[in-house]
């Protein structure tokens, strides 16, 4: 998750407002997580109950996400505040959605592997 924090940095524009970087945080969540139906299935989960469950997330978290936020417009590290970050967005929505954390992490490897990948071919796309 610490690399799933950082990659959400890097995503953020740098003029962004602090509630519009909140707000991208949940959206990316939502795409990685709600948009993604091997999540859903293996977590028995609804959409609506997934997005919830971000939005609620990332708002309990959000100290961090703006520490992080505030640390990557000073052109500072944010590699332990992006951390802590992670760690709390995961056991928040663990909690969230009802899910032990070992279950969690199953449902959510596969499609955090489908994301990156579709940031790696977005990336390929832009340099040919």
């Amino acid at each position: 998750m610490l690399r799933l924090a950082a990659l959400l940095v890097m995503l953020v524009s740098h003029n962004a407002s602090a509630q519009s970087f909140l707000d991208s945080l949940a959206a990316k969540y939502s795409e990685m997580f709600c948009e993604h139906e091997g999540f859903l299935e293996c977590a028995a989960a609804k959409k609506g109950e997934c997005v919830s469950a971000i939005e609620r997330s990332v708002q309990h978290c959000d100290d961090f996400a703006l520490q992080i936020y505030e640390e990557t417009e000073a052109g500072e590290d944010s590699r332990l505040s992006g951390e802590s970050f992670a760690d709390c967005f995961s056991t928040t929505f663990a909690n969230g959605m009802d899910l032990e954390e070992e279950k969690f992490d199953s449902c959510s490897f596969p499609a955090l592997r489908d994301h990156q990948n579709q940031l790696r071919e977005k990336l390929r796309s832009k340099r040919s």
